[in-house]
């Protein structure tokens, strides 16, 4: 078995890490733009908070994944 941990990996894991993060954040605030394209004209708009909440798990586990990327990259 050769190395399964190579840079060419590790900088593909890093590209995972960014996109779990991105997603984190990104996704969170499509919903709130978009619900509040929807809604901006309606009847509704007054009743319908315009909201924004991060969730710290995925945040979190794109950070463990770049760090256990790094802790790979340096064993190997």
């Amino acid at each position: 078995m050769g190395d399964v941990f190579v840079p060419a990996n590790a900088r593909r894991m890093h590209t995972v890490a960014a996109a779990i993060v991105a997603m984190s954040v990104l996704g969170p605030l499509a919903d709130a733009v978009t619900t509040s394209l929807l809604i901006g004209d309606a009847v509704v708009d007054s009743v319908v908070p315009l909201t924004y909440t991060l969730s710290a798990e995925p945040i979190l586990l794109g950070l463990l994944v770049a760090a256990l990327v790094e802790v790979f990259r340096f064993g190997a």
